[in-house]
């Protein structure tokens, strides 16, 4: 879900065209950014109404379209927000995010790669092999201990609560 509709933004585009100032509709409708305002005047001015639609589906770019891109931007001296204009990328961020990976890691950087953690791999219980029956006593009568030892401990502190118990209700009886 977009933080702002397709509503909010025409409003304020129609309200800056206007006469009102971006600082002034930053304040109104509790936007941190003038330059988010600016951006929306200026994609509705150049794709009108279409530039300020919530795009649904997210454009993939190959690393050959964000070469061209960071090219055109280079050879024009355009601004972010400019090239992102240029080339209809709603995200001048996302250039920037490019142009930071092409400098970092040269054209491989600009490669299509899968973001976020890599997936956990599974580690298998270390059980003993089912075929050596030795083993798999000696696995079974470990466990039944394991059981048999919680079961213990547990009867154990039980046991000591009503104890402890059992002592107040004595001391009680001998104060009154």
């Amino acid at each position: 879900m977009t933080k702002f509709s397709y509503k909010l933004k025409m409003e304020i585009v129609k309200q800056y065209l206007n006469g009102d100032s971006s600082i002034k509709l930053c304040r109104k409708y509790g936007i941190r950014s003038c330059s988010l305002v600016l951006n929306w005047v200026d994609r509705f001015k150049q794709y009108g109404e279409k530039g300020l639609t919530v795009r649904s589906i997210q454009r993939k770019y190959s690393s050959a379209d964000k070469q061209n891109i960071l090219n055109w931007m280079k050879l024009n001296c355009a601004s972010y927000p400019e090239t992102a204009l240029h080339f209809d990328i709603t995200s001048p961020s996302l250039i920037y995010r490019w142009q930071r990976s092409f400098e970092l890691y040269g054209i491989s950087g600009l490669d299509n790669k899968r973001l976020g953690r890599p997936t956990m791999k599974h580690k298998k219980k270390l059980q003993p092999d089912k075929t050596d029956r030795n083993v798999m006593k000696d696995y079974e009568e470990m466990k039944r201990l394991k059981d048999e030892n919680m079961m213990l401990k547990i009867q154990n502190e039980y046991l000591k609560k009503l104890n402890a118990l059992d002592q107040d209700e004595q001391l009680d009886k001998k104060h009154k």
